[in-house]
């Protein structure tokens, strides 16, 4: 393990955050670039944090590969396109009303009057 490694770029005890101690995108940047030299470098992870001032746990997390995969890009960690479409098995059938309850059940297929009577008895 180097004795000697370069001072990080940014000022470990002044870090500007937003709330829930976020760290601004540039911010967080020069930190990841200062985190992967000083680890190639050889400190370990803990002494990665001590010197940037981070929590043991928030190195560990971005250095894990699922941390860093871009935007669009496939694998852990990546956020992929979805595509919503109607589904015809959850529409309403014609003529009945549909009932969704406060804890997400949804209760389809009655009339007005058998919706009633069943949260008449649910209550």
């Amino acid at each position: 393990m180097p004795s000697e490694f370069s001072a990080p770029s940014f000022q470990s005890l002044t870090l500007p955050r937003r709330r829930r101690g976020r760290l601004p995108v540039e911010t967080r940047e020069r930190a990841l670039a200062d985190m992967h030299r000083m680890l190639a470098e050889g400190l370990s992870q803990r002494q990665v944090a001590e010197t940037l001032g981070l929590s043991p746990k928030t190195i560990q997390r971005w250095a894990s590969p699922e941390e860093e995969a871009p935007l669009g890009s496939v694998g852990p960690g990546a956020l992929q396109p979805v595509l919503v479409t109607p589904d015809a098995a959850l529409a309403p059938a014609a003529g009945h009303p549909v009932l969704t309850t406060p804890s997400g059940h949804r209760v389809t297929g009655l009339s007005l009057e058998q919706l009633a009577l069943l949260l008449r008895m649910l209550e």
